[in-house]
């Protein structure tokens, strides 16, 4: 640490707001050979600090669970937690309380393959070839290539399910297609 006279002190104060090299305090104290260096006491301080930091810092933060729940010809209004005033809905309601609702959200298709295309690879439906609702034994299918938010969250260490309709192709359960666990 550098010391200095209260004159010294009285003549930077003028200049403390601009802490700029070459101007003010910073000027006068470095021209005269003066440094600032850390003393071993501070040193082992910040040491110190750093390490009890780094031993108290969770060696595995918890990551949230999540739940994302898609369902056909359901719209924003049709459930209780969203505002209908005669359609019940406990176990949903419950849900939503417990986590929270997406409200101001955007479908990528409005019909079930190409909207389940949008959400699962974060792409236009177009773009992975899923145009329309894939009819049974069509060709039209959601290509191996794709990467899916599933195979990212695997990734990252999660443990990924899918129940219910897959709909991502027209041949479900044939091998000339790609089946759910290959994504």
């Amino acid at each position: 640490m550098f010391r200095s006279t209260p004159s010294a002190a009285r003549a930077c104060r003028p200049h403390m707001a601009s802490r700029q090299p070459g101007t003010g305090c910073f000027a006068q104290h470095t021209t005269r050979g003066l440094t600032a260096r850390p003393r071993p006491i501070m040193l082992a301080v910040a040491v110190t600090c750093l390490a009890a930091t780094a031993a108290c810092a969770d060696p595995k933060p918890e990551r949230p669970n999540f739940l994302l729940i898609l369902c056909d010809d359901l719209g924003y209004g049709d459930l209780e937690c969203y505002g209908h005033p005669h359609i019940k809905t406990p176990n949903l309601n419950r849900l939503a309380q417990q986590g929270f609702r997406l409200t101001a959200c955007y479908a990528s298709a409005p019909v079930c393959s190409s909207s389940r295309a949008g959400l699962m690879t974060g792409r236009a439906p177009s773009r992975v070839g899923v145009y329309d609702w894939i009819p049974a034994g069509h060709v039209v299918h959601l290509p191996r290539s794709e990467i899916t938010v599933a195979t990212v969250l695997q990734r990252a260490g999660y443990d990924t399910a899918h129940c219910g309709k897959w709909h991502l192709n027209g041949r479900f359960n044939k091998p000339d297609q790609p089946q759910p666990n290959d994504h």
